[in-house]
């Protein structure tokens, strides 16, 4: 169904944006689409990637960065994407929230760039998303008015191993027993 069929605007408020050299920086990524029939999704390029959103009809698109250890272009990768149709894709950053106070420099520096988000994947960086790592982010995030968005479960890309890759109350106190 697309946009015309419904008279609805459609929008996609998670698209991430995987670029062909993540898959060999990050090989459990390209292992995962191989295993569940993706393979050929992996290596599409950014203009065909707008492209079969516009065949979709997806009007907007809210296109997000992952921040995968080892590759570090992924902000650098999804901004450009978003520039080439600015008026139909919005850049989500991605922070890795080990890095302290550098990640809170690195945010602050993509919203100056246009980021309107953050996006955050726990199980990437084994802590759980109430973890105290998190907090200088959330805290920023707030300051600067941009929502965060956080994966809560994955498709499991890797093994589980950590309580990161675990389902959490989202009642619990934000804690860390670190």
């Amino acid at each position: 169904m697309n946009a015309e069929e419904t008279e609805q605007p459609i929008a996609d408020v998670w698209a991430n944006h995987w670029p062909k050299d993540l898959f060999s920086a990050y090989p459990p990524m390209q292992e995962l689409y191989d295993r569940i029939g993706l393979a050929e999704r992996s290596r599409l390029d950014d203009r065909q990637l707008l492209d079969e959103m516009r065949r979709a009809g997806v009007g907007r698109a809210v296109v997000s960065a992952t921040a995968v250890e080892g590759w570090e272009r992924t902000n650098e990768a999804t901004m450009a994407l978003c520039t080439l149709a600015p008026d139909e894709l919005l850049f989500c950053a991605s922070v890795d929230p080990r890095r302290g106070m550098d990640a809170v420099g690195q945010l602050r520096r993509l919203v100056d760039a246009g980021a309107v988000a953050l996006k955050l994947l726990p199980f990437l960086y084994d802590l759980p998303p109430n973890d105290r790592a998190y907090f200088p982010l959330y805290a920023t995030c707030a300051e600067l008015a941009i929502p965060v968005l956080v994966l809560t479960g994955h498709t499991r890309s890797r093994p589980a191993t950590t309580s990161a890759d675990r389902a959490i109350s989202t009642t619990s106190p934000c804690s860390s027993p670190s």
